[in-house]
């Protein structure tokens, strides 16, 4: 369904943002990238425009970055800028320039350059006046994700404003159905009807029943389970796997710090399934029953994400995971 324009409103660059929204929500340009995208839904999807942007030469745009312009959350680098603008203002072929795609493209390009301005103040007079705390955490290895069905990427952790206060793990977290193509040019459907979160912190321990999902906390997206949870929602209807934003505003843990003689500080989130937790599904068959033929396609394409991805110690296959250490 169309996002509310009104999420983004106070964020720096919030006429881009808001612009964005108002293109999304409309489905500018979706009709010359697919047009049986527009006639069935009208407005953009994370997975249509996660492949109109491919054709524009920015590929590597997970749904979780594009959720996360989408609620104003994350600012576009200039690249991928271009590539927005590209893919919203598309002209189809033989088609001459249109005044009217180059005001609205002209108008998006000037609100990005003045939110470009403005950030950078800000950063400027922040660094100037006040200690940047989420600075101290950085990113310790490149964030590993599977294309089209799961992207995961940890916030620096944040402490609370009283005295020793616990540290605050959130993380960006999307979910959805990805469309692969096969070696025999064959297009097949992956998603996950589960999976299994796991935080280990290096220097820390986690504050007893904050996890998300814990008993003490219910949550409709997530159930406890010894050393983690399980992802259970939201669910597409006609399939049934996960697809959206489990997490939203929620965190996933709180942390204390704790001399476990490691001699770091490191943060890692992760995201595993079992082989059965996995959904394959052809293109001619969209019901959650899987044929034979499907059945064995799955095992084949099972097989090969698992040669290259770990498993953790209950045989479950990594989707996702994200690394911050502290400086």
């Amino acid at each position: 369904m169309p996002l509310d324009p009104e999420r983004n409103r106070d964020s720096e660059g919030s006429r881009f943002f808001a612009l964005f929204l108002q293109h999304w929500n409309a489905g500018t340009g979706l009709a010359v990238h697919d047009k049986k995208a527009m006639e069935h839904e009208g407005h953009w999807s994370a997975r249509t425009f996660a492949n109109a942007m491919e054709w524009a030469g920015a590929g590597g745009a997970d749904p979780g970055t594009i959720q996360s312009w989408l609620i104003g959350d994350r600012w576009p680098q200039r690249m991928r800028k271009d590539a927005i603008l590209k893919v919203l203002f598309r002209v189809p072929k033989g088609v001459g320039p249109d005044p009217q795609i180059e005001r609205l493209r002209a108008e998006m390009d000037g609100a990005w350059q003045e939110g470009q301005v403005g950030r950078s103040r800000t950063q400027f007079l922040t660094r100037r006046e006040e200690p940047d705390v989420a600075a101290i955490w950085i990113g310790a290895d490149n964030p590993f994700d599977t294309a089209g069905v799961a992207s995961l990427t940890l916030d620096p952790p944040q402490q609370g404003n009283e005295p020793n206060a616990p540290w605050y793990v959130r993380a960006r977290l999307w979910l959805d159905v990805g469309e692969y193509e096969a070696e025999d040019g064959k297009r097949f459907y992956l998603g996950l009807r589960r999976a299994f979160i796991s935080l280990a912190a290096a220097g820390f321990r986690v504050v007893n029943r904050s996890l998300i999902g814990d008993k003490a906390r219910p949550h409709p997206n997530f159930e406890g389970r010894s050393n983690g949870v399980d992802v259970i929602g939201p669910r597409l209807v006609e399939n049934g796997c996960l697809s959206g934003d489990p997490l939203g505003e929620d965190y996933i843990a709180q942390i204390w710090p704790a001399d476990d003689g490691t001699g770091q500080a490191t943060v890692t989130v992760s995201l595993h399934a079992f082989r059965s937790d996995f959904a394959f599904i052809l293109p001619a068959s969209h019901d959650t029953e899987e044929s034979e033929v499907a059945s064995l396609e799955k095992d084949r394409v099972l097989n090969v994400l698992i040669s290259k991805n770990r498993r953790d110690e209950q045989g479950r296959v990594l989707v996702a995971r994200d690394t911050m250490k502290r400086r």
